[in-house]
């Protein structure tokens, strides 16, 4: 008599997981250069040929825009080795926060804002893509849930000897803090590993999310 063997339980696809969220983060980001090429583009049709100092400063404005994007898309691809032209250099929480801000709130979806009260605290180009991504990650799985909203989900960060300590917190609309991960979500496991696979210690002080950033300035 064969016994059948049991079914092996299924296990997430961080794979797929990971290009999910690198497919929802960069579709952000070609819709903000959709709306900025849209706004370039009216404006150059409006310009005659005596356009003045305003018309410049906009398409300036525009301009500079297009560039920030365009290096925060650098910072979604990852760190680069020092021996190519253009290596990825140590940042700090201030430098960094712009790119989640931009992806974050995205991913949030409505009814959840995000806002940081960050210092200038160093991190490196490993940390940075790290926390970045299990941010982001964190940020989806809580799009996916039920939460009470209006919510704001806040960053904030602290010094701890050598090493940096970030939390991220969820507020509801009562002014109740709910936990950033639930049960089973399969989004805040591929946050531990994204975190973890850069350097990253991730704990769960619930219902706050810590990270630590050992280091950071090496």
């Amino acid at each position: 008599m064969h016994m059948i063997a049991p079914k092996p339980k299924k296990v997430p696809d961080l794979i797929g997981l990971e290009s999910e969220l690198l497919r929802d983060a960069l579709g952000a980001a070609a819709h903000d250069l959709g709306g900025i090429a849209s706004a370039l583009a009216l404006r150059v049709d409006t310009l005659g040929p005596a356009s003045n100092s305003e018309d410049r400063r906009a398409l300036g404005a525009i301009a500079e825009e297009a560039r920030t994007l365009g290096r925060q898309l650098r910072q979604l691809r990852g760190p680069r080795g020092g021996d190519l032209l253009a290596p990825s250099r140590p940042g700090t929480l201030l430098t960094w926060w712009p790119l989640v801000e931009r992806f974050g709130r995205a991913l949030l979806g409505r009814g959840l804002a995000l806002e940081a009260t960050l210092d200038d605290a160093p991190i490196s180009p490993e940390q940075s893509h790290a926390l970045t991504f299990a941010m982001l990650a964190l940020a989806r799985g809580l799009r996916e849930r039920e939460l009470p909203r209006p919510g704001l989900v806040s960053l904030t960060n602290s010094r701890d000897g050598n090493a940096v300590v970030v939390r991220m917190k969820l507020t509801g609309p009562a002014g109740e803090t709910i936990a950033i991960t639930a049960t089973g979500d399969p989004w805040a496991r591929y946050a531990r590993e994204a975190a973890e696979r850069g350097g990253v210690d991730i704990t769960s002080e619930a219902p706050e999310v810590v990270f630590l950033l050992r280091n950071p300035d090496q």
